[in-house]
């Protein structure tokens, strides 16, 4: 087992969890040749704290201050992005923090450093609230600061060549960073020939696909398909190819008896 000291939350999913979920998500988004290149875990520093701030109003004759609201809360700073973030804060309680992080030999682990040290987090934190509740520095009090590390899976996969991206997956919820951690593929170009020719097999079709394309001619430039951008680009211009064709006799229309 290998073991990394410091306050950190558990690892609820495994490594074949994480496989199981990204090859899924793939699939969802039409990346059915995409492939997972390597899985790593990496423990994530956050420091998280809990926040008070006060607003103030001041009164038009005596010009005196009186705190007219306060604001109780909590959140955690990642200490490698330098962002807030309060989802992470909401995981983080007495029960559920260990105090040492152990994982398999056969996980590759990378254990990140905070780039500033606790004193100048609480700086960092009181800043960045000040900003967030829209309160001067001085009214914010940051209190309970504490360093935990968590844990998120990290695969790297090749959509297509010369293309790859990162997905992070939460190792203590099994939830992805991202809502939507990879953007759904589409058809190519090619792919849609090959369905468009399909369909324009048959004549009957031809009506229907001209019809379509003259009630919004327009929307063939300017709003393409959101899903598939180049599908009705790609249905104008076989359409025009069959007409072409069937002028010059290469095809015919049923003729009925």
């Amino acid at each position: 087992m290998q073991h990394f000291p410091g306050n950190s939350l558990p690892l609820n999913i495994k490594l074949e969890e994480v496989q199981a979920m990204v090859e899924e998500e793939l699939g969802e988004q039409a990346w059915k040749d995409a492939q997972i290149k390597s899985t790593k875990l990496e423990l994530c520093p956050y420091y998280t704290f809990v926040f008070d701030t006060y607003s103030e109003e001041e009164e038009s004759n005596t010009k005196i201050k009186n705190v007219a609201e306060n604001v109780h809360g909590k959140s955690s700073l990642n200490a490698v992005k330098n962002e807030l973030d309060e989802v992470i804060a909401e995981m983080v309680d007495p029960e559920t923090i260990q105090a040492e992080f152990s994982v398999a030999n056969t996980v590759t682990v990378e254990q990140k450093k905070p780039r500033f040290p606790a004193e100048d987090a609480k700086s960092v934190a009181q800043i960045k609230i000040a900003a967030q509740e829209h309160v001067p520095r001085a009214n914010v009090h940051i209190s309970g600061l504490q360093l935990v590390y968590v844990p998120f899976w990290v695969a790297k996969v090749e959509l297509e060549e010369e293309n790859e991206v990162k997905l992070r997956i939460n190792g203590f919820t099994g939830e992805f960073e991202n809502e939507n951690p990879v953007e759904y593929r589409g058809k190519s170009p090619t792919e849609l020939v090959g369905e468009t020719l399909s369909d324009l097999r048959s004549p009957s079709n031809w009506v229907e696909y001209i019809i379509s394309i003259l009630k919004d001619i327009g929307d063939v430039i300017l709003k393409p398909d959101a899903e598939h951008p180049n599908r009705r680009m790609v249905i104008f211009i076989l359409i025009v190819i069959a007409i072409i064709l069937l002028a010059i006799g290469f095809v015919k229309l049923p003729v009925p008896h």
